[in-house]
């Protein structure tokens, strides 16, 4: 979080006279050494609570954050409500949980993986997820991008990975779709291919089993391959 975002949220946590729950006020977490390979291990502590060797079922550090907000807000409602939550619903809650689009996994063999990141922020943290999680595989990228985006600044995001390479291009978007042939002469691990489904079988047809494919740069477009390997 930016220091002017949480300044705002202290000063209107203070205006309210409402306690501020944030990482390392209140509650903090500690990430641990995943046992599994898809998703992310950590500890919480906070509310009266130490839950040690918690696994959640997204891949990404960001998504312990996301984890331990939920779980802290869900905490307090109960509280609040009078509700008797058991650490094993926890464990259990956090093990299964779901977000389509958000670094899911559609395919094993290959690795296929969708993730809805659209501006930088968003592609830095799957810059570090890529770097974390799979460092030394070849990865794949295909990736499309609104133009009232950061495309130049999430493609050289992206081309930072060792062992990427990537693949621009476009598909039914309700706005317009960022021109990023030019780029191609600038970004040396950057290509341009009209039509994703033909991006996907270029691609496809150069991935070995252990390799990894990327789709990624608009939740729209995301939604539309989803599509494809859902139906």
């Amino acid at each position: 979080m930016s220091a002017e975002a949480k300044k705002v949220i202290e000063e209107t946590a203070c205006m309210k006279n409402a306690q501020l729950y944030a990482p390392g006020e209140g509650y903090q977490t500690s990430p641990s050494k995943a046992t599994r390979h898809w998703g992310e291990d950590f500890e919480y502590t906070g509310l009266d609570r130490r839950l040690p060797k918690l696994h959640e079922s997204l891949l990404g550090r960001y998504q312990i954050d996301n984890a331990a907000v939920a779980l802290t807000a869900s905490l307090l409602v109960a509280k609040k409500l009078g509700w008797t939550v058991q650490n094993a619903e926890i464990y259990n809650a956090l093990a299964h949980t779901n977000w389509p689009g958000r670094f899911e996994l559609i395919n094993q063999e290959p690795m296929i993986i969708l993730d809805g990141a659209h501006n930088e922020a968003a592609m830095e943290e799957v810059k570090q997820t890529l770097l974390t999680h799979f460092e030394g595989q070849s990865i794949f990228v295909i990736i499309s991008v609104l133009a009232d985006k950061q495309p130049l600044e999430m493609l050289k995001t992206l081309a930072a990975v060792p062992n990427v390479k990537i693949v621009a291009t476009t598909f039914k978007a309700p706005r317009k779709i960022a021109q990023v042939a030019p780029l191609v002469e600038n970004i040396k691990q950057l290509e341009y291919e009209e039509h994703w489904q033909q991006a996907l079988v270029k691609i496809l047809q150069q991935m070995s089993a252990t390799d990894v494919l990327l789709i990624t740069g608009s939740l729209y477009f995301i939604s539309e391959v989803r599509g494809y390997f859902t139906t």
